[in-house]
């Protein structure tokens, strides 16, 4: 009697390619928000030491 291979209900374990391919897109997705976070710091203090420079020129705050 020939017995058929059993098929489990339990998913694959993903293979090493597959594993390193998430930890990939995770690793970018995760330097992107730091490369962005870090671009919205640098860009408020060179806009706000500029609105400073600004008003010790003209003595107002600019947009008033």
């Amino acid at each position: 009697m020939s017995h058929a291979p059993e098929h489990s209900s339990a998913p694959a374990e993903p293979s090493v390619a597959e594993l390193m391919t998430q930890l990939s897109e995770q690793t970018s997705r995760l330097t992107a928000a730091v490369h962005g976070i870090i671009f919205s710091v640098v860009k408020t203090l060179i806009d706000r030491g500029g609105a400073r420079a600004f008003q010790r020129w003209s003595g107002e705050w600019p947009g008033h």
